[in-house]
């Protein structure tokens, strides 16, 4: 898009060409300095800890045309510039790494770099992962000897981070061998992604393709992940709007999240799975920790078990919702190691768990089941709870302590505690 073409207000960014409306997202160039040079000295000097320049030297230095400069007549975005100083860092590291590769930059913005002698395939990668393309002499990727370390590497550098906008002409070239190498290779998992791999990749990049790459992705998998949301909204649990935007929010963190190179193997369905389920507060065993999550008005209830969702497909028919078919036998997320079949072994005991605690708790007197239902399972403060009920904090506190002495009692032939074992069971 040409300067002309773009509102004053909207400025195009000359390193990914997103037009952004407002002038503080991008770094404005000063036009004292028209090639750059003073500024960059400064801050050079900023950061060795020297004596600034002075308005005279500034200008001096300003004034003087180097070699081949360029002038910075467009505007770069704040976060073009940020993913700019990312890719130098990992340059930078891999060159001290690495001295006998000789390594050097292929071009000023470090997208590429060059090597005269072999480097590992894992540090090529690693590297393509962050933004880093290894390129040969005349600008082509350089690719390992092995079909499947290839694709490896095409995966790596389309779907890496520090990159904005569009695919630059490295990636583009990563893209066309993807294609010819999934068109040679057996069919299997790992060449099955290459249309998930690109869609998510656009929608990292946040260019002008991202809506229509998520369209797709949710076009492909957002009905089979629905069941959980309308199983929320058929029992009771949630309103339809709000389970639906928690669907598409717990797709989009899939998205942003996923790693077509994870040791587990996991698809992209799968990935979008858990986090849609996060997002819908829906247990399994493996995450029993995130059983009730925090609102403005407080805390929830407790978490719907996976088991005990009823339901059926985007438009509430279908499908079982309590059952579904994992795509890797691991994965992690959010620090829980998730086990897919946990599950379904541990059902059973959660029932029996689930229906002795609520006839402890049907055992309790109205206003000793009140307390721990407000205290214990809603996360309420005990201060509000014992005004509510006519009493001090100490009285109310002295209370809880003997209910929950009377329910160890009661559950003591089980490993955890009632109060544990109470936060899992909504009232």
């Amino acid at each position: 898009m040409t300067r002309s073409t773009v509102r004053p207000s909207h400025k195009a960014c000359a390193e990914c060409s997103r037009v952004l409306p407002r002038a503080i997202a991008y770094l404005l160039r000063k036009r004292s300095d028209p090639t750059g040079i003073a500024t960059r000295a400064q801050e050079r000097r900023k950061r060795k800890g020297e004596a600034p320049l002075t308005d005279e030297q500034f200008a001096d230095l300003a004034a003087s045309q180097p070699a081949n400069a360029l002038l910075w007549v467009q505007m770069v975005c704040i976060e073009c510039e940020g993913a700019r100083w990312a890719r130098r860092t990992v340059f930078n590291a891999l060159r001290r790494d690495h001295p006998e590769g000789d390594v050097r930059r292929a071009d000023s913005r470090w997208r590429t770099f060059t090597a005269t002698s072999a480097l590992p395939n894992s540090v090529v990668e690693e590297a393509a992962t962050k933004g880093l393309i290894r390129v040969d002499s005349e600008g082509a990727p350089v690719f390992p000897a092995d079909p499947v370390d290839a694709l490896r590497y095409a995966y790596a550098g389309l779907i890496c981070s520090n990159r904005v906008g569009e695919f630059a002409s490295e990636q583009q070239a990563l893209l066309d061998a993807a294609s010819n190498l999934v068109a040679d290779l057996p069919d299997g998992a790992i060449t099955r992604r290459l249309d998930d791999v690109v869609d998510v990749a656009l929608v990292r990049m946040n260019g002008k393709h991202a809506s229509d790459a998520m369209t797709r992705i949710l076009e492909r998998y957002r009905s089979h992940h629905a069941r959980y949301a309308w199983g929320k909204i058929k029992n009771g649990l949630m309103d339809e709007d709000a389970a639906l935007a928690r669907l598409d929010e717990g797709m989009l963190l899939g998205v942003l999240k996923w790693d077509p190179l994870h040791a587990s193997k996991a698809a992209l369905s799968t990935r979008c799975g858990w986090w849609v389920r996060r997002q819908l507060q829906i247990r399994t065993a493996a995450d029993r920790p995130l059983g009730v999550y925090k609102t403005d008005e407080g805390w929830s209830s407790a978490a719907l078990s996976l088991g005990a969702l009823s339901g059926g497909s985007d438009h509430g028919e279908g499908a079982d919702a309590g059952s579904y078919d994992p795509h890797a036998t691991s994965y992690a997320a959010r620090g829980c190691n998730q086990r897919a079949h946990a599950a379904a072994a541990d059902e059973d005991r959660r029932m029996s768990v689930q229906q002795d605690i609520r006839s402890a708790l049907g055992s309790l007197s109205p206003c000793d089941r009140e307390m721990i239902q407000r205290v214990y399972v809603d996360r309420e403060q005990q201060k509000a709870v014992a005004a509510d009920l006519g009493l001090t904090k100490e009285q109310l506190a002295g209370r809880l302590k003997e209910v929950v002495f009377g329910l160890r009692e009661t559950l003591s032939h089980y490993e955890e505690g009632p109060v544990e074992q109470a936060q899992e069971v909504s009232a």
